[in-house]
């Protein structure tokens, strides 16, 4: 069981990490999506961005490397659920085509 926790613990933190990576290059169509979900305006897209993108690279690295406070736990939930929660509303709003975001 031990092993199986282990194993969950590093692929959570390699999609992590990989995930960060994929919005980082090219990083103009993650500004986009922020700013036509409202998030933001063209003068703060960049840092929110960049700030989104380094805390989701950060925290798959805290969780590969087994340094998994409540602290990091709790925001990598966090995170996963404001995703799946934009995620999911996007594919309701817009069907099929929420998947080119």
């Amino acid at each position: 069981m031990k092993k199986l926790f282990v194993i969950l613990r590093i692929l959570t933190g390699t999609v992590f990490v990989l995930s960060g990576l994929a919005k980082l290059y090219p990083i103009e169509p993650f500004e986009l999506a922020l700013i036509e979900v409202g998030v933001s305006s063209w003068s703060f897209a960049p840092f929110i961005a960049r700030f989104i993108i380094s805390i989701e690279i950060f925290i798959g690295i805290l969780l590969i490397a087994h340094i998994s406070h409540r602290f990091v736990l709790a925001l990598a939930a966090l995170l996963q659920i404001i995703f799946t929660a934009r995620l999911s509303f996007a594919l309701v709003a817009e069907g099929g085509n929420a998947s080119d975001r």
